[in-house]
């Protein structure tokens, strides 16, 4: 029995990290920073974390989920990662060559949430299309 011991100590086990590791310990010319990524990775799930710690009780008496709000968390930060990985496809020239129409659109929508957003609480500050606020 003491030497099935020893031989199963004397193996070598495959380390869990080893992928993680190489992965950072790779020279690929990534187009972003690995410790950036990391980080953010690292603030996303601290804000998940305090997201269900913070709103158990609320969400099993209102929706009898206690996992409500967290599950709306994750799909809004997997909407979110998905509108960056598209936006990350996007070639910077035609950021470049788009930069005006942007801003002049990014002004349009300023103008129309004066014009006709929704007030609440004597605030103007969105615009309702549909179901969806914007």
């Amino acid at each position: 029995m003491k030497q099935l011991a020893l031989s199963l100590l004397n193996m070598s086990w495959p380390n869990p990290l080893q992928g993680i590791s190489n992965w950072w310990n790779a020279e690929d010319g990534a187009a972003y920073d690995k410790l950036f990524l990391t980080l953010l990775l690292l603030i996303l799930a601290v804000g998940v974390v305090m997201v269900t710690s913070a709103s158990v009780p609320v969400a099993t008496r209102l929706y009898d989920n206690e996992l409500h709000f967290t599950i709306r968390h994750l799909v809004y930060l997997a909407l979110g990662f998905s509108v960056a990985l598209l936006v990350l496809n996007v070639p910077v020239q035609w950021w470049h060559n788009s930069n005006m129409l942007l801003l002049f659109a990014a002004l349009a929508l300023l103008v129309a949430v004066l014009l006709f957003g929704r007030n609440v609480n004597g605030s103007t500050r969105w615009l309702a299309i549909g179901p969806v606020g914007l």
